[in-house]
C-alpha cells in the first residue's frame, strides 16, 4: 500500500496492490466506523482517494484498510496514515 504516509489533499490516490479479481476495499477508522466502501474494478490493484462515503476528504489519523473477496474467503489487512496539510 502507498503512498503511507497518505498527503491530502493529493492528486493520486493510495494504492493497494495484491488484491484477488472482483475484491472490495474497506476503510474503517480506528473506532471501527466505516470510512468508504470500494470496488476494486481490475481485480489486483484497488485505489482510495482519501475521501468518505460523502466525498469529503478524511481527517488526519491512522485508517485500517481490509481488502476482501466478494466470498469473504480472502482477507487482508493494513494502516494507512492520512495527514492533511
Amino acid at each position: 500500500m502507498y503512498p503511507n504516509p497518505f498527503l491530502l489533499p493529493s492528486t493520486q490516490p493510495v494504492t493497494v496492490d495484491g488484491l484477488v479479481a472482483g475484491s472490495r476495499i474497506r476503510i474503517l477508522s480506528v473506532d471501527g466506523r466505516t470510512i468508504a466502501d470500494l470496488p476494486t474494478p481490475g481485480g489486483r490493484i484497488g485505489f482510495w482517494d482519501g475521501r468518505n462515503s460523502d466525498g469529503e476528504d478524511v481527517a488526519s489519523g491512522v485508517y485500517l484498510v481490509i481488502g476482501y473477496s466478494e466470498d469473504g474467503q480472502q482477507v487482508g489487512t493494513g494502516k494507512v496514515a492520512v495527514v492533511r496539510r
